[in-house]
């Protein structure tokens, strides 16, 4: 602990106690340094001299730091208000007096460290943009040549002196840098550089006797309160904004649930409100690019939520990126070819050539038409039209809504956007319903008046009526075909690429049930449904429905038969009845089976290696054996009751028809006896009718298996995402981060795992987690990473609950590797930069960072070299080396490491441990080679979910405790 006695500062200096009742305002040029206790500084609004409103933290000084205070009495009415804690005391002097003792004294170079502290926390203080990725580091020396871009010092604190204008602290225009005077700059601070320039870098130890160190300081006073008046304005206006959309997500949800409720009283539900419209007039007053996709996304069905506002040096460089990321919507890029505008392709967002403007492309039902939001205009593609449109363009996606989802809203989903398709398939059924009429009546009259009165041209007349008819029937078949097929297509693309994205934006622990060959069942079994509902037996279905034209006609013919009749159909419909509720409890056994056989079948598959060493290969076969024999049963005798009622169906038309001619001659002769042709017509449409309601039975008894596959998918259908529009973006982190109080167990009635663990991780601290296996460490790094909820305690990032949060925004911030990452299927290339934006440079200068860059120049196509799933053909240490390429390759501020060096040897990990010092990254990492986390700043020690211990690495090896005993234990 420094002391006044260990500095020249006693010499001008006073002790002064303090506490949370004295506050006082850091002016009138003095400095404190902090005996015992400590200070927490605060920046406040002066009215009339006296701090007003409310306090905005900036800082706190412990024990052995100093205070300087601000020479003038405000800078925009802001000034540096010192807040002591309990049984604090400070040594007060004037800074005039400080600086001449300082300036004659030979341990001057002592007060370096608590100078750049005081700088250090000033900036940490400060809500600052984030310095970029790629800065340059700042070396002392006269005349430093500095290219355009942005520079941060190389150590902790740089004091700079520019020749010409043109440098802007943090990048702030509220901010550059003064002409001709020693600006410190501490870390994360940084510079923007406009001009290329030539600056002047010393350090403090050269400047602490030189007065132009402390007009630097006054200066840097004079921006620190501007920038923080400036961020707590910001701040307020964020906090508004985020309140705010919160209210509208509330009333959007409420919205929602008044338009299911009035529903039930209309012919059908209306669609969800959107947030903004097709409204062109809307590119005005928003980004172009915003305006483009929200007529895509309307065409859709879509709503867009608004991203938050970021600085361009913060933001992704794709600008689509957070809006879809906003409005948790999927894309995919397609490619543009050939007469492209002359077929149907969905709506799509495209650009302009040259210009780049953004374009929406939407199908008018004959040709896209192009509506251009930066001049309003929609007009028609044509060939010419279509070559200033780039070649490729991005397709949508829709989501399933955030609510659980029943069977009605899954059709509805599907269904969306087929309006047309369906109103085909409804018009031509009727049509074919009515000339499934003219068959009966015209062998009726054929028989009762044409025959018998021998009236040929009636004849001829007849026969081109039926040959019409049939000619119809079979265009009609042909054009409902084409209308279900394009229905069955949209439909399944719709709701498979929709329950994949459901399956991403679920929460961990909903997968934790289910082995991954049994999940990927559930899946794909909508799908399946889908194939089973085809285009047969919808078919079969509508001509089954639409049949009731022939069963009216038969009491038209004869009431006395027609009722023999329903009763013969009604007999077929109860068999099949009948035999689907014998079949539906061997389905459901047998999807069930199924499920659980193809998850041990992938497990055996993924484990074939671990099953020849261990010689258990006849095991696993026997235990696959028995269970697809199980399956093979179930499934025969589902089999046998379907073979049962296909005989049922193929001899019964015969009966049916023996017992109605049977009635018929047994009315022959009797009052009110049918005539010949009125029974033929009435055999013709029994026979139409009969064979209508068998096929659609047939169907349906096949189509029984979507029961059991639907109740497969429900879990899935019915879990909600992890994120949903209440949650709020977390904004660009700075990398803090802080958990208070985090109980956590797995099940509710078993052990704790985590008890009451509290910590805090400074933005850019290498933090370091170590224990005994078991002990809760990679639990921990789970419940950070929100993969799972705290029982009680709280996580924050940056002063934000993770609760609140948009958890998807907040990991795409953080590098992560897991003790078991795996690899992608795919080159070298794209397991590095995934589905990001990353160039082949910025690959491979991860590559280079990660220790990598040699191994990939070794490799016979470098980065496009193809590398097996689970990195087969690569070593343990370019596994991990490689994991640590896709981590870092988009400069992330918090890195996540559980055991990611293990394989590495020691240069590889020194070279590893060098560029990640330089990300200026928050470091966690789990590690049991102790050896990797000697420099981390601090270490916290795990054991039984509680953390013993924590300190430095010196300080831990200093005490005789469990992290001394594992060093020890490593050592010897």
């Amino acid at each position: 602990m420094t002391t006044p006695g260990d500095l020249p500062f006693a010499a001008a200096g006073h002790a002064v106690d303090v506490s949370g009742n004295t506050p006082f305002l850091m002016m009138d040029g003095k400095t404190w340094l902090v005996q015992e206790g400590h200070v927490d500084v605060f920046t406040v609004r002066l009215a009339s001299g006296e701090p007003t409103g409310p306090r905005s933290h900036l800082l706190r000084a412990a024990t052995g730091e100093l205070l300087i205070g601000v020479d003038r009495p405000s800078h925009e009415g802001v000034a540096l208000l010192a807040v002591g804690g309990s049984g604090t005391r400070l040594v007060e002097a004037p800074l005039a007096a400080v600086q001449e003792v300082w300036c004659e004294a030979e341990q001057a170079g002592s007060v370096v460290p608590l100078v750049e502290r005081w700088l250090g926390a000033l900036y940490q203080g400060l809500a600052l943009a984030l310095c970029p990725p790629r800065a340059l580091g700042l070396t002392t020396g006269a005349g430093t040549p500095v290219p355009a871009g942005v520079a941060q010092p190389s150590d902790s604190v740089c004091w700079v002196r520019q020749a010409d204008s043109g440098c802007f602290l943090v990048g702030d225009e509220r901010a550059p840098l003064e002409t001709g005077i020693f600006v410190p700059v501490a870390r994360p601070g940084w510079l923007e550089v406009r001009n290329a320039v030539a600056l002047d870098v010393q350090s403090t130890a050269a400047l602490i006797r030189n007065e132009v160190m402390w007009d630097g300081l006054r200066y840097l006073h004079a921006l620190v309160l501007r920038l923080h008046a400036h961020a707590a304005e910001q701040a307020g206006a964020t906090d508004r904004e985020s309140m705010l959309r919160r209210a509208d997500a509330r009333r959007s949800l409420i919205g929602r649930a008044a338009t299911r409720l009035a529903a039930g009283c209309r012919a059908r539900e209306t669609s969800t409100a959107l947030d903004g419209g097709p409204a062109h007039g809307s590119a005005a007053d928003e980004d172009m690019l915003l305006a483009a996709f929200r007529i895509v996304a309307h065409a859709n069905g879509l709503a867009v939520k608004t991203p938050p506002r970021r600085r361009a040096s913060s933001g992704p460089r794709d600008p689509l990126e957070p809006v879809l990321a906003a409005s948790r919507i999927r894309a995919r890029q397609v490619a543009l070819r050939g007469e492209w505008w002359c077929h149907d392709h969905g709506a799509l967002l495209a650009y302009g050539t040259g210009d780049k403007r953004p374009l929406a492309l939407l199908w008018s039902g004959h040709a896209y038409v192009r509506h251009d939001p930066a001049v309003r205009t929609i007009e028609t593609l044509g060939p010419k039209d279509a070559a200033t449109v780039e070649p490729f363009a991005r397709a949508l996606y829709r989501p399933f809504p955030e609510s659980a989802l029943g069977l009605k809203d899954l059709v509805r989903f599907g269904l969306a956007g087929c309006r047309g398709d369906l109103r085909r398939v409804v018009f031509l059924a009727l049509a074919m319903t009515a000339l499934a009429l003219v068959p009966p009546i015209a062998t009726a009259y054929l028989f009762n008046t044409v025959i018998p009165g021998a009236e040929r041209t009636d004849l001829v007349q007849i026969m081109a009526i039926l040959a019409v008819c049939a000619l119809c029937t079979a265009l009609f078949n042909v054009a409902r075909g084409i209308a279900l097929l394009r229905v069955e297509a949209r439909m399944g693309s719709a709701i498979q690429a929709a329950v994949w994205d459901r399956l991403l934006a679920l929460p961990l622990a909903f997968f934790r049930p289910y082995t991954a060959g049994d999940l990927a069942t559930r899946a794909m079994s909508i799908d399946t449904m889908r194939q089973l509902l085809s285009t047969t037996t919808v078919s079969a279905v509508l001509g089954g429905i639409l049949s009731l034209g022939n069963f009216t006609l038969m009491f038209y013919y004869s009431v006395g038969l027609a009722w023999r009749a329903s009763a013969l159909i009604a007999l077929s419909v109860a068999i099949t009845v009948v035999a689907g509720a014998l079949q539906l409890p061997r389905q459901r056994s047998m999807a069930t089976l199924q499920a659980r056989t193809s998850g041990l079948v992938l497990q055996f598959l993924s484990g074939i290696a671990r099953l020849r060493v261990s010689g258990a290969e006849v095991p696993a076969f026997a235990l696959w054996a028995e269970r697809f024999s199980s399956q093979r049963r179930l499934q025969y005798k589902s089999r046998t009751i379907g073979n049962v009622v296909a005989a049922f169906n193929g001899a019964f038309p015969v009966a049916a028809h023996l017992v109605i001619f049977w009635s018929a001659a047994s009315m022959l002769g009797a009052e009110g006896s049918i005539r010949t042709g009125d029974l033929l017509g009435f055999l013709s449409a029994f026979s139409s009718c009969l064979g209508a309601v068998l096929g659609t039975s047939a169907a349906m008894l096949g189509a029984l298996a979507v029961i059991p596959l639907y109740e497969q998918a429900q879990p899935i259908l019915e879990a909600r995402p992890e994120v949903d529009a209440a949650k709020s973006d977390p904004g660009v982190l700075s990398g803090d981060i802080e958990l208070h109080h985090a109980k956590f167990r797995y099940d509710a009635d078993g052990p704790p795992v985590l008890r009451d663990i509290s910590f805090h991780i400074s933005p850019g601290e290498f933090a370091a987690f170590v224990g005994p296996s078991g002990s809760g460490k990679s639990t921990l790094l789970r419940l950070l990473l929100g993969f799972e909820r705290v029982e009680s305690g709280s996580i924050y990032y940056d002063g934000q609950e993770i609760g609140g949060l948009d958890v998807g925004a907040l990991r795409r911030q953080i590098g992560v590797v897991l003790q078991n990452g795996r690899l992608m299927a795919g080159d070298v290339l794209t397991n590095i930069v995934g589905s990001g934006t990353a160039t082949l440079d910025e690959a491979w200068e991860a590559a280079r960072m990660a220790g990598f860059a040699d191994d990939v120049q070794a490799m016979p196509m470098g980065m496009h070299t193809v590398i097996s799933e689970s990195g087969g053909t690569l070593s343990g240490g370019q596994r991990q080396r490689l994991m640590i390429a896709r981590a870092i390759v988009h400069r992330p501020r918090i890195l996540f490491f559980d055991e990611a060096t293990s394989a590495l040897d020691n240069r590889t990990q020194a070279v590893v441990s060098e560029s990640l010092e330089k990300l200026q990254a928050t470091r966690v990492v789990i590690a049991h080679r102790l050896s990797t986390i000697v420099s981390a700043d601090r270490i916290f020690v795990v054991d039984r979910g509680q953390i013993v211990e924590s300190g430095s690495y010196s300080e831990l090896m200093g005490q005789a405790g469990i992290f001394a005993a594992l060093a020890r234990r490593q050592i010897h």
